[in-house]
């Protein structure tokens, strides 16, 4: 997994005139560091493919982030878990029909995604299975926190892209989510984590790409 940014023009908070220029590489986990009010927010939504056009090009995997090339993005959006900030779960489905949707629209060529074993398991591994018929409303914002990790991650994507990482988590979660990051490395994907802070992630260990 590769992901690359050719000449992307970000806000320069210092040189207002002067938007800055990025071009950089990343294929191993890491934290793209942005200093504050210099267009973390853009660039994440641009990512993602929420946002339809700024200066230069961003590539996965040489497939370029445009929404222009529909079906092949699409395509390889199947293939990207996302996790926002402020955790994001659909308010009129129960986590587990969240979970099933995720699993429905994922690109697998394995049918294990698609069990509803594979949705207990994590429920039980994050301690969530007795909120499994629970709507996002009904859950602490810990738990959401939670549920959208493993909505990000149970289709076993080839790229987490992750909106201010953070590991504030129960010990026991914490755990879990260090054995899913270590997964998506040892399939060869990548979790790259869009931050302002360098300590987002102190406890594990991952490059730092200096934007």
């Amino acid at each position: 997994m590769k992901v690359s940014f050719n000449d992307i023009l970000l806000p320069n908070p210092q040189y207002p005139s002067k938007p800055r220029k990025i071009n950089i590489e990343v294929n191993q986990s890491g934290l793209l560091l942005l200093p504050p009010s210099s267009g973390k927010t853009l660039l994440f939504e641009h990512i993602i493919g929420v946002r339809d056009k700024i200066p230069g090009e961003i590539l996965i995997n040489n497939i370029r982030v445009d929404l222009d090339l529909k079906s092949k993005f699409f395509e390889l959006r199947k293939k990207m878990g996302i996790l926002f900030e402020i955790p994001v779960l659909i308010s009129n489905l129960t986590l587990h029909e969240n979970l099933r949707l995720i699993l429905k629209n994922a690109s697998t060529s394995n049918g294990e995604n698609h069990s509803q074993d594979r949705i207990s398991t994590f429920l039980k591994r994050f301690r969530l299975e007795k909120f499994s018929g629970s709507r996002p409303s009904e859950l602490t914002q810990s738990q959401k926190k939670v549920a959208a990790f493993i909505m990000a991650i149970i289709h076993k994507p080839e790229l987490l892209i992750w909106d201010e990482p953070h590991f504030n988590f129960d010990e026991d979660i914490k755990l879990e989510v260090k054995k899913e990051l270590n997964n998506l490395s040892s399939r060869n994907g990548l979790m790259l984590g869009i931050s302002s802070s360098p300590t987002a992630f102190e406890n594990i260990n991952l490059e730092n790409y200096t934007l």
